[in-house]
């Protein structure tokens, strides 16, 4: 089982990176191979809707030059696609749209002369959040869009978990919350050994 974690925060030891951690520590102890990525480390320029990709069968086909072209083989390499990311005003921090934008658009072949059958069918994906509001309140916005965009190019969406930072100077990351990063991992590890992936 490969996964890929695209880390959406621009604090490499943020709330976001504490409690993903413990999740892909979890999965790294079951055999999984964890591929990280930091977006905001990258070059991701914004989708320009000029459908250059979509008459381009079975290939990436997007005009622009940047990182994407990379972080998209490394989407395709893996089974699961993990965004991992802090939500500020109620939805990913902007790099992460961003690569949502390219993926979608590049990967579900809809809109050309002729129709093509999405490069993403059939992979997984999952959602981690950190916020400051509950995440009913705070991530549902981004957790609708993901689990909507996945439905429009071939993706299962597995759901998500979320850790709440309760401000004030207190201490983020807690042993609640590593248990849960950790149990949503075997979650996730459960739905792969299940269904025989």
């Amino acid at each position: 089982m490969k996964v890929l974690v695209l880390q959406g925060s621009p604090r490499k030891r943020g709330h976001t990176k504490q409690f993903s951690d413990p999740f892909m520590d979890e999965l790294r102890k079951a055999g999984a191979e964890v591929d990280e990525a930091w977006l905001y480390d990258k070059e991701i320029l914004p989708c320009l809707a000029c459908k250059g990709c979509q008459d381009k069968e079975g290939e990436f086909g997007c005009v622009r030059r940047d990182d994407m072209h990379e972080l998209f083989d490394r989407t395709m390499e893996a089974g699961l696609l993990v965004l991992s990311s802090p939500i500020y005003a109620f939805f990913a921090t902007a790099p992460v749209k961003a690569y949502m934008d390219r993926l979608i658009y590049t990967s579900g072949k809809y809109y050309g002369k002729k129709k093509y059958p999405p490069l993403t069918q059939g992979k997984r994906c999952a959602v981690l959040t950190t916020s400051g509001y509950p995440r009913k309140l705070a991530a549902s916005m981004f957790e609708d869009a993901v689990r909507s965009s996945c439905k429009h190019i071939g993706m299962e969406y597995l759901g998500g978990t979320a850790a709440r930072d309760p401000g004030g100077g207190a201490v983020f990351m807690t042993p609640e919350k590593e248990a849960r990063s950790r149990a949503f991992a075997r979650e996730l590890l459960g739905h792969f050994q299940n269904n025989g992936l």
